[in-house]
């Protein structure tokens, strides 16, 4: 897919720039883009980006004429000095003035066209589009190590690109409003309407970095699941201390599941702190027969509350509650931990930035296409 090719490309940039291990195929480079130039981390730790100029071909018509007449001038000035006589010299003098104004009406008839072609855009618009392209993709450089390093000059130096997108969409738009073409200004128009879009996306992931909410699974987990296991545990302890004191005929079965229960329990609760901090296959596979004694312990539970004090049913029936309301959201945050929307934050990079990203390139590599 293009969006997937595009996010390839800019995660080589960003491990090219900073010495990293190339993640994708070295295939993926492709040498006809040009390479953005950025200087080195200052003391405050923030990268500064280069600032992109539009190369406008703007001509200095007043010097350029003075030039020329001076120029045209010299050697009839010359001959006048040499050429005695005062009748040889007004003629000569009149022929320099003739002269000095043809070439002055041909520079400004020159001036007039380079003006009216720098108004239909066409010598600027080139630029401004290559200095567009260049400022969006070291915006999305600058968010993608945002988001792996959570940055602050990464975060500064994304802020910065964007200023200058706008910049230079300002500048765009200025521009067309001297335009004739009726397609020329419908792209302008899509490129502006994606810029807000992606903007609009990037400042949404921009603001999870950092945040419990990139993760909302992990949060669901710490804030939930993770204080309902704790409580489950501390119950069954305080149950097995109980049925242990008052040494009822027949116990020891009963002791033996629920101390089971609860050293499921105690190692569980580890164990899936560092699978869904990691997504580690080999933490997934060492929390699984724990999770399966925790689903399967509601039946024991059952069989043993018939047994007990009543202080211990009570105990016991909030055993179960909790260990049935930890269930199904920990098999929702399981599931959300093997998909893409576990980190929120490089799923909408992925899924919301990139194809914004590559619709303002395919409108920007039509647009020069098209002339």
């Amino acid at each position: 897919m293009r969006a997937s090719s595009f996010s390839a490309r800019a995660e080589l940039r960003w491990r090219e720039r900073y010495g990293m291990a190339a993640g994708v195929a070295a295939a993926l480079r492709n040498p006809c883009r040009r390479r953005l130039s950025f200087v080195k981390l200052g003391r405050s730790g923030s990268r500064a980006l280069p600032r992109l100029r539009p190369r406008l071909s703007l001509p200095r018509l007043s010097l350029s004429r003075v030039s020329a007449v001076l120029l045209l001038m010299l050697p009839l000035a010359g001959g006048i000095i040499a050429l005695p006589g005062p009748d040889r010299a007004e003629d000569m003098a009149r022929q320099l003035r003739g002269l000095a104004m043809r070439v002055i009406s041909g520079l400004d008839m020159m001036e007039t066209a380079s003006a009216s072609t720098e108004r239909a855009g066409l010598p600027g618009r080139g630029a401004l589009l290559s200095d567009f392209a260049a400022a969006n993709e070291a915006g999305l450089v600058a968010l993608r190590g945002y988001l792996l390093t959570g940055s602050a000059g990464f975060l500064a130096e994304w802020r910065q690109a964007n200023g200058r997108v706008d910049e230079i969409a300002a500048a765009l738009d200025r521009d067309s409003r001297s335009w004739s073409d009726g397609a020329r200004l419908r792209r302008l128009a899509d490129l502006l309407r994606a810029t807000s879009d992606i903007e609009a996306q990037q400042r949404l992931v921009a603001r999870l970095v950092g945040t419990p909410n990139r993760f909302p699974g992990l949060r669901l987990y710490d804030e939930d699941i993770d204080p309902a296991l704790e409580q489950a545990m501390s119950l069954c302890d305080e149950t097995l201390r109980s049925i242990i004191v008052s040494r009822w005929a027949g116990m020891e079965g009963s002791v033996d599941s629920l101390a089971r229960l609860r050293g499921a329990l105690l190692t569980l609760r580890p164990e899936l702190r560092s699978y869904l901090v990691s997504g580690d296959g080999e933490a997934l596979n060492a929390l699984q027969a724990d999770y399966a004694a925790m689903r399967a312990a509601p039946p024991m539970l059952a069989a043993l509350r018939v047994k007990v004090s009543p202080e211990d049913q009570l105990r016991i029936d909030r055993i179960a509650a909790l260990i049935a309301a930890i269930d199904m959201p920990l098999q929702r945050v399981m599931t959300l931990r093997r998909s893409p929307r576990w980190d929120y934050a490089d799923y909408g990079f992925r899924q919301k930035v990139l194809p914004l990203a590559e619709a303002i390139s395919s409108i920007v590599d039509g647009w020069r296409t098209a002339g």
